[in-house]
């Protein structure tokens, strides 16, 4: 019924960017061709959390109005022997990133609570601890909430530079949240083919869809949140 398809890397824009999809170790070859010559590697490693992990695709022109058929297929698998078969999974994509960094280069690696702390040990060791530049924390609301300690509601990036010649432009940071996304609901498509927000939180789900004008999504974005704040 459906066709497994292999992607080695694709490469986008003017052929300066390169994404890779996979097994970054299984790359080597592509990667020693760009030693010395990348300005930023982005890292999002498995996060150790010990779970398979699956991915739902809308399928045909009745998926992509309606959502149905939505067929769930296999993502990657996080799950490791133990914390040492990890790390040094980890240790490998530093030191490969390291490699091709230019001078001016920055390496942003993406993790959460389970292995952050790992991460920052093995950076300051691989490009050193006066290398180390930011701990960005990308915090969220979505899902439910712990009662016995305070939620884990964040993710951590660390920004490590190649070299104190790194490159830096804050102009290109500031971006407006509305621009690209409004919040963390999951996107959904209803029976009529229209976009709506989803969230279940304290048992309670919340909906928001925008309507044909932004005054409309914008009420029922408010409505949603007033929800969300009364069922804390």
């Amino acid at each position: 019924m459906f066709e497994a398809v292999e992607i080695s890397r694709e490469i986008t824009g003017s052929g300066q960017n390169l994404l890779l999809c996979g097994d970054a170790r299984m790359q080597q070859p592509a990667l020693s061709a760009l030693a010395g010559q990348v300005q930023a590697v982005y890292i999002d490693p498995p996060f150790m959390t010990g779970e398979t992990f699956t991915r739902r695709r809308r399928f045909g022109t009745s998926g992509w109005k309606t959502g149905r058929p939505m067929p769930e297929y296999p993502a990657y698998i996080d799950r490791f022997a133990d914390t040492r078969e990890y790390l040094e999974l980890l240790r490998s994509l530093i030191e490969c990133a390291k490699d091709l960094l230019l001078p001016t280069g920055v390496l942003y690696l993406h993790l959460d609570w389970r292995t952050s702390a790992y991460a920052r040990l093995l950076c300051d060791e691989i490009f050193g601890e006066d290398m180390f530049l930011n701990e960005i924390v990308w915090s969220y609301e979505s899902g439910g909430r712990a009662k016995k300690y305070f939620s884990r509601k964040h993710d951590t990036i660390l920004l490590y530079a190649r070299s104190k010649d790194y490159h830096f432009d804050l102009r290109r940071v500031p971006l407006a949240r509305a621009e690209h996304r409004k919040n963390h609901m999951r996107r959904c498509v209803d029976e009529n083919g229209r976009s709506y927000s989803q969230i279940t939180t304290m048992r309670r789900y919340i909906r928001a869809t925008c309507g044909a004008t932004s005054a409309t999504c914008s009420r029922k974005t408010r409505s949603a949140r007033a929800i969300r704040r009364r069922s804390r």
